[in-house]
């Protein structure tokens, strides 16, 4: 019979497909060593033996395969703020590879302008003398109309001022005492907070009685007055309209006639559309945000490989027309690593700019970013720490610089930062060595097992080998060797003639230019081959092998030079696998 290479005509060599799958687990066995990114069964082997472990895992069954198919498995993570992988345009260095995660985080300042609840109360006394002809007598003169003025203040504080608002929300309360001795009617004006054109106001019956009202603010306008010149008030203005005033006939003393009217106005839960003015120099935010990282869990780096260059942008949407200065007080990280450092940052406060806004027209944010790398902070060996959690303390100061009447604060419903963290970690990184042991089910009993007698089994007689035999190209920044053994079910190893390839140098490689990229003017092949007997099967039978452990150890670099490597877009194996399966008739 004739050598069968690359075929499923074996089935006129054997009386049942068994061969056909053991021929097919064995060519897929080797690839598995190349395809997890996330371990099934882990077989410990001295893992900490080296001190830059990395997962370069790839599926070199791919006929080509590139340096982006072999960190797609990021790409696809289906966590909640998923690690994308991208290609640089030219912010590092053109074809880099690079890991991108993003985090938003938003936060609204609710007292950068705050107008806090006012309750107000005020008295007037009418003249006794209009109703009165004289002390003595009860007589009627003349009814008259009277406007009581006054004034409620609003701003939090003299550094604050108030100039033009609309309201969404807020309520307007009022009372009044009444006074029994005079008749005629009343209401309650606010001339500077109008709808529509129309000026707020709460009608309040008659004068005699006491009376309570409300009025609901949204949708009003204010346009506040201030006390001028020093303008360190902002005021809603009220007026107490009294008509047709005169006695009521009710008995009193006309040498003390009660005149007095008593009156409250309170103003809650107010919420602007927008308002403008002069907010005041002043701390609105001092905080402490928390952002969870899983980049490193999705990367499943398990132990420590050294990266550099990685950047930290905060990208951000200002929605306040108030200049902020911003500082990083604090950042502190969490790592399951042993002496994590906190950031250091030498960045001076941030000025992040203000909105601009136009009435009717909505706002314009401001859209900013901050960048923490290797120049201004110890970014890069915090993260080769392999933070899971960081905290930041930050620090903010409205008008930094006082008043600029050219450009008044405001702020609208949207008082808030709409903000993104973004790391920036380029796949250029150093390894003397990743060590690694996986496994591969490989029931040898399971093959030989007989379709009509699952107790009883076939000896493979007629199989004199079966060779796989790999040839790879490597245009990739590192080697791979590799160890595979037979093993027991507990993954023990087969000490008895159970290692079917021992330090086998699979990938090659053509070394690294001073840059750190792989040098592709001269890519290496790299064949093996492994050969199974039939003998050998069947010794794996009678031992019950359970399972394969594949062992890869994977260099960057050579201890001496320890150079950091970059994985580019360019970076590829290309991949040819031969089955050949000999009979003994053909030996």
């Amino acid at each position: 019979m004739k050598n069968i290479y690359n075929t499923l005509r074996i089935k006129n060599l054997f009386q049942n497909n068994r061969f056909i799958k053991l021929a097919m687990l064995v060519l897929l066995v080797v690839p598995v060593l190349m395809i997890s990114c996330k371990k099934k069964v882990v077989i410990p082997d001295d893992a900490f033996e080296y001190n830059r472990p990395i997962n370069l895992a790839a599926p070199l069954i791919n006929s080509k395969f590139t340096a982006v198919e072999m960190l797609e498995v990021l790409q696809d993570s289906t966590v909640q703020n998923p690690v994308m992988i991208k290609v640089d345009t030219g912010a590092i260095e053109k074809g880099l590879l690079y890991a991108e995660y993003k985090q938003p985080f938003d936060y609204k300042w609710d007292d950068v302008a705050d107008m806090p609840s006012k309750n107000y109360s005020g008295s007037y006394d009418f003249d006794a003398s209009l109703f009165t002809s004289t002390k003595s007598a009860s007589k009627i003169v003349s009814t008259h109309a009277e406007t009581i003025k006054d004034k409620i203040v609003v701003n939090g504080s003299p550094d604050q001022r108030f100039d033009m608002g609309k309201f969404s929300a807020g309520q307007v309360s009022v009372n009044v005492s009444g006074i029994s001795a005079l008749s005629g009617g009343y209401i309650v004006r606010f001339t500077n907070v109008t709808k529509d054109g129309q000026v707020l106001e709460i009608y309040g019956g008659n004068i005699n009685q006491a009376f309570s009202g409300q009025a609901d603010l949204a949708g009003y306008e204010i346009n506040f007055s201030h006390n001028e010149p020093v303008r360190d008030s902002s005021f809603i203005d009220v007026e107490i309209v009294a008509s047709g005033i005169g006695l009521s006939g009710t008995p009193f003393d006309p040498f003390n006639p009660p005149t007095k009217l008593d009156y409250s106005i309170s103003l809650d839960n107010m919420s602007p559309d927008y308002l403008t003015g002069y907010f005041g120099k002043g701390t609105p935010m001092s905080d402490e945000f928390q952002m969870e990282f899983n980049i490193f869990e999705e990367m499943d780096f398990l132990d420590k490989v050294q990266f550099k260059e990685p950047r930290v942008y905060v990208d951000y949407k200002n929605y306040f027309g108030v200049p902020v200065t911003a500082k990083l007080v604090n950042a502190s990280f969490k790592s399951s690593l042993p002496n994590a450092e906190d950031l250091t940052w030498g960045g001076e406060p941030i000025s992040l700019g203000n909105a601009n806004w136009n009435n009717g027209n909505g706002v314009l944010p401001y859209d900013g970013r901050i960048e923490i790398n290797n120049q201004n902070s110890n970014l890069e060996e915090i993260l080769n720490h392999y933070p899971y959690n960081i905290t930041f303390n930050v620090e903010a100061k409205s008008n930094p610089d006082g008043e600029n009447p050219s450009e008044p604060n405001f702020v609208t419903d949207r008082n808030e930062f709409d903000s993104e963290l973004i790391l920036m970690l380029p796949f250029w990184f150093r390894t003397d060595a990743y060590k690694r042991t996986d496994t591969a089910a490989f029931d040898v009993n399971e093959l030989f097992k007989k379709p009509d007698n699952p107790d009883d089994f076939d000896p493979l007689d007629n199989i004199a080998s079966v060779d796989i035999k790999f040839q790879f190209q490597n245009a990739f920044p590192f080697r791979l060797d590799l160890d595979i053994w037979a093993a027991y079910e507990d993954g023990s190893k087969y000490m008895n003639g159970g290692q079917l390839i021992a330090n086998q140098e699979i990938l090659k490689w053509s070394g690294i230019t001073a840059g750190g990229a792989v040098d592709t003017t001269n890519v290496p092949n790299s064949d093996f081959i492994i050969s199974l007997s039939g003998a050998k099967l069947e010794d794996f039978r009678k031992e019950d092998i359970k399972k394969l452990l594949i062992i890869t150890t994977a260099e960057t670099a050579g201890a001496s030079t320890n150079s950091f490597v970059k994985l580019h877009d360019y970076n590829y194996t290309k991949t040819k696998v031969t089955v050949n399966i000999r009979s003994k008739s053909n030996n």
